[in-house]
Order: C-alpha cells, then sequence, then structure tokens
C-alpha cells in the first residue's frame, strides 16, 4: 500500500502570479511507499515504477538512464486555482519541482501525470470523458490527450 507523501516546493501560481509557500500547495503523491516530504534534493526516494504505474496513468515508460518526470496538481493557498507540477527525479533523488501548464509539450516529455487530467481533459474537450472507468486507464487515453492539447494549442 502506497503512503501519502508530501511533496514541498514554493510554486508560482500561473494565475495569480503569486509564488505560494512551499509548505501550502496541496501536492501530495501516492507514488512512494514511504511517508514523508519529498523536495529538490531529497535522495534515496524509493521510486518504484510498478507503484507509480498503480497511481498514475502511464504516458510512457521512461527509457533507461533517463530522468522520471511526473506531472501532479497542486492548488494554490492565494487564488485557489487548480495547476499543474512536474516532479522530476534522476537517479533516485529529486532534482526538480516545477510549476508547469499543461501543454503538448509538458505531457510529452512527462512519464506520468495524475489521474486529475479527467477533469482538465473533459473542460478542454467540452464534456468528452477521459476514463470510463476511473480507475482504469484504456490504452488510447495518451493519443487522445494528445490530440486535445494539438486542437487547444
Amino acid at each position: 500500500m502506497a503512503a501519502m507523501t508530501y511533496i514541498v516546493a514554493p510554486l508560482v501560481c500561473p494565475v495569480c502570479g503569486r509564488t505560494a509557500p512551499e509548505d501550502a500547495t496541496e501536492l501530495v503523491t501516492r507514488m512512494l511507499s514511504a511517508p514523508g516530504e519529498l523536495r529538490v534534493g531529497t535522495r534515496d526516494c524509493e521510486l518504484r515504477w510498478p507503484l507509480v504505474a498503480e497511481w498514475y496513468p502511464v504516458l510512457r515508460e521512461p527509457e533507461e538512464g533517463e530522468p522520471v518526470r511526473f506531472l501532479e496538481t497542486w492548488t494554490c493557498p492565494y487564488f485557489g486555482s487548480a495547476n499543474w507540477a512536474r516532479i522530476t527525479f534522476d537517479d533516485y533523488t529529486v532534482t526538480a519541482i516545477e510549476a508547469v501548464p499543461l501543454d503538448l509539450e509538458t505531457v510529452s516529455s512527462a512519464h506520468a501525470i495524475s489521474p486529475d487530467v479527467a477533469e482538465f481533459y473533459w473542460h478542454l474537450t467540452g464534456g468528452e470523458i477521459l476514463f470510463p472507468d476511473p480507475m482504469v486507464w484504456q490504452p488510447d487515453f495518451v493519443e487522445r490527450l494528445l490530440a486535445a492539447l494539438r486542437k487547444d494549442s
């Protein structure tokens, strides 16, 4: 069973432009086997790909030696907007936590994405459902998400 891990970083809200305090973004993950906090520089993270794939829809498998990037949602404590962050692991060390737009480039460079992408997709497409069964990631979801992002850009 995965534990809740808090991801701690100051993030700039793309809506209001303010920097959220590192502990106020509601940025959490279940992809690690141990509870705690992750921040840039955290070493020896027990990042296990099967656990990531259990909790996150996989966009693509990481290549050997490639830093692993996953996308998670966070909330601006000032504006209340739902935003996206990219968390990067390189050799079991957190090397980056950054606010990012959910666009074609960001999604194409990531390996896994929060299931919250289904709500974003629903708004982007005017009501299409990305995951008819919320815990089953259909094989074609990546192509459908990328196609919707292409239309939006």
